[in-house]
């Protein structure tokens, strides 16, 4: 079943850890860590949504792991990433520098929701929260992004 979805999978990852070789082994440790607690899921239909909520914690854990070993990974990644962001559009850099002014919750929210076409229900069964709560937060989120493109947009 994890098998038919783990280029999106990947791309969750990748969204939190911007670059190739942690991404995969997010994804790897994620793997484990639900092959490991696999007597915890209730119900095999949620096993897609239980087991985006290992790699998004996985993925936490990581970064949190990697900014105490070496505090400025963060400013190395952001340099491979500004390479890579010349040879993108103007909008998407400023979308994703929008995306990453959100807090971890908004963040997931956001990528569950538009970046892998989650439905709301399936979203908010991830990310352990009430639905009209994900709600709320997801529209949070879309204006803090809303503003933060219209800034952009009026400094350019």
């Amino acid at each position: 079943m994890l098998e038919r979805d783990k280029a999106q999978f990947y791309r969750m990852a990748y969204s939190y850890m911007r670059n190739e070789h942690d991404a995969l082994d997010v994804v790897q440790e994620s793997v484990c860590k639900a092959y490991e607690h696999l007597s915890d899921l209730r119900e095999i239909k949620y096993m897609k949504t239980w087991f985006t909520r290992i790699l998004i914690n996985t993925s936490r854990g990581m970064l949190k792991q990697i900014k105490r070993q070496k505090p400025d990974a963060f400013i190395e990644t952001d340099l491979e990433d500004n390479k890579d962001a010349i040879n993108q559009t103007e909008s998407k850099m400023d979308l994703m520098h929008s995306l990453g002014q959100l807090n971890e919750k908004e963040k997931a929210i956001i990528l569950l929701r538009y970046f892998e076409d989650y439905k709301l229900e399936d979203v908010s069964r991830t990310v352990e929260l009430p639905l009209n709560t994900t709600k709320s937060i997801l529209y949070r989120a879309l204006r803090k992004m809303r503003v933060n493109l219209e800034e952009a947009f009026i400094h350019e």
